[in-house]
């Protein structure tokens, strides 16, 4: 038994091949990175979890599960861990292992120091199935890694950590490492990026702040549950997609998104989607969550069995906005449903304005083009926005065949002033205050 690797590596003693050697630490003995190796007669070990002994001889590192991050040499230091974390992901992908606890490890600085997958450039790529115990680890961004404004985009951008199979994550923070500052220098670095291929995975108390870009893009169907998101730039979650299968299934519940952090909210320029759904969305729930920004939730209303929800909205220009960029006109969406949300004022709750002195909207239309809006229901929903709680005409958009019933207005109304606007279903509603009406 040594105290250390290092004790361990210098040993002069001649051992047997298939001998168990045990460490008490990685650094120094107590360190959390104790761990058992067999000695093997391959030498050239890579000196992160299998070391070079004396005499050509390799001491290879037997895994215990779940796997111990400190054995691995992630003992909390503020030197880069890039490689230790490929080191971990590449010995997990080789041995079919598939659970990591990052348990008593504080701290983890990824670099830029081995950048793969041009042209997005990503910091860290795992890409092997993989479920992390956090431990409330952080792994953060070394700030001087951000990326500058090269006009890519927003699926093109680099990432800090890229996951390419499926993951499920609890009680960890990923640090993007950003301020309000680099957002108006419009730096890209999204912090969490997921491919396709991550479909069914899954996130939950954890954390992830200080993006700058987007703070996770997954392009996959996914669980987001009870996590915390700060960021100043594009978005909090973005799911893009060109396809109705990409997302299906995917669950938004119970999350805190913040736009900015604690040290300052909106850090203005314009206003930005703290959850877009945009382009194909089917069969998504964004439900129970609490959402603080400029505009809550973006989707289009080629949407398809999309729910939103039992959210509290706190926002500065809109809580909901239903879009049509590609100007369909709503044709084949189907089954959108805006139901039991609060939508409040930001300015009102938070006591002071955010750039630009917004106030805000509940629900929006924006479109260039009428909307025809037979599978919507907009229904039991509470409005104490500034602004009016419902209204067409952003861009020009009206709306027909929605459905809005049972909803409460305080002080603000459900405005329909586009000439087109025609057909919709209005029953049930309560207005309360001097300004509040139809």
């Amino acid at each position: 038994e040594f105290a250390t690797v290092a004790e361990m590596t210098a040993s002069s003693i001649v051992f047997p091949v298939g001998k168990k050697l045990t460490t008490k630490g990685y650094n120094s003995s107590g360190d959390g990175g104790a761990a058992d190796y067999l000695v093997s007669a391959n030498p050239n070990a890579n000196g992160i979890q299998d070391h070079n002994l004396n005499f050509g001889f390799r001491a290879e590192y037997q895994p215990t599960n779940p796997i111990n991050a400190k054995a691995f040499g992630m003992i909390d230091d503020s030197t880069p861990s890039t490689a230790k974390m490929y080191a971990l992901n590449d010995y997990m992908k080789l041995k079919g292992l598939e659970v990591v606890s990052f348990e008593g490890v504080l701290n983890i600085m990824i670099d830029r120091s081995d950048v793969r997958e041009a042209p997005y450039g990503h910091s860290l790529i795992i890409d092997t199935p993989i479920t992390i115990i956090g431990g409330n680890c952080r792994i953060y961004l070394d700030p001087d890694d951000l990326i500058g404004e090269d006009e890519r985009p927003l699926d093109e951008r680099p990432g800090m950590v890229f996951f390419k199979q499926p993951f499920h994550i609890t009680n960890l923070t990923f640090d993007g490492s950003a301020n309000s500052g680099n957002a108006l220098g419009n730096l890209e670095t999204n912090t969490v990026v997921a491919s396709s291929a991550c479909a069914g995975s899954y996130m939950s108390d954890c954390k992830i702040v200080n993006s700058v870009s987007s703070a996770i893009v997954p392009a996959c169907r996914i669980t987001l549950r009870d996590n915390l998101f700060e960021f100043f730039g594009d978005h909090a979650i973005y799911l893009r997609s060109s396809s109705y299968t990409t997302h299906d299934g995917s669950l938004i519940v119970g999350n805190r998104i913040i736009q900015g952090n604690t040290a300052g909210r909106i850090y203005g320029g314009s206003a930005r989607d703290l959850v877009k759904l945009a382009d194909y969305s089917r069969n998504i729930i964004v439900s129970d969550n609490y959402i603080e920004g400029a505009i809550g939730v973006n989707v289009e209303v080629l949407s398809r069995g999309v729910s939103v929800k039992n959210n509290t909205f706190v926002t500065s220009y809109a809580g909901i906005q239903v879009a049509d960029p590609d100007s369909t006109g709503g044709v084949n969406g189907q089954s959108l449903q805006i139901a039991g949300n609060r939508f409040f004022d930001y300015e009102t709750i938070k006591g002071f304005p955010n750039f630009g002195a917004w106030r805000t909207r509940g629900v929006i239309f924006s479109a260039s083009v009428d909307l025809l809006l037979e599978d919507i229901e907009i229904t039991g929903n509470s409005f104490r926005t500034f602004n009016h709680g419902i209204q067409d005409g952003f861009n020009g958009a009206s709306i027909s065949g929605g459905t809005f019933n049972d909803n409460k207005f305080f002080n603000c109304r459900l405005y329909l002033y586009a000439g087109e606007s025609k057909g919709n279903f209005i029953k049930g509603n309560k207005f309360f205050g001097f300004d509040s009406g139809l």
